[in-house]
């Protein structure tokens, strides 16, 4: 090869690893806009379901009344199939797309997706639950 042919070749290569970076860097920035926070704020409705026994479950709901940075305020309620009722505020995070909460005996990390909110949570039993935007 001569020494036209390998400049020629480095220049190809510089220029192609230059895009490579600036490809990357957008569409790092990109996936970290892909949620909008609040996106999350308001009424979501769906149901939780026993991961261990699936004959028991029911309703579940949260509403997430502000977002301040990355922290979440709002309520969520749970109703068994046998009339329980659980109801809790929380203060919890949204982190990379997350929703995660918790207080002394519950843990909950739900992932949004449109208007999806699908996770689990932790309390008794590790529960499914599943819920869309209401309002």
């Amino acid at each position: 090869m001569g020494r036209s042919s390998t400049v020629g070749i480095r220049s190809c290569i510089t220029a192609v690893a230059c895009l490579a970076l600036v490809a990357g860097i957008a569409l790092s920035d990109t996936w970290g806009q892909a949620v909008d926070s609040q996106s999350i704020v308001g009424k979501w409705e769906g149901t939780w379901l026993n991961i261990s026994h699936p004959n028991f479950g029911g309703d579940y709901s949260v509403t997430v009344t502000k977002i301040d940075g990355n922290q979440v305020y709002g309520r969520y309620e749970k109703l068994g199939a046998a009339g329980g009722r659980v109801t809790s505020e929380f203060i919890g995070k949204l982190e990379d797309g997350k929703l995660t909460y918790s207080n002394s005996f519950s843990s909950t990390e739900l992932e949004l997706s449109g208007n999806q909110l699908r996770g689990t949570s932790v309390d008794n039993f590790r529960l499914a639950i599943q819920m869309t935007r209401s309002k």
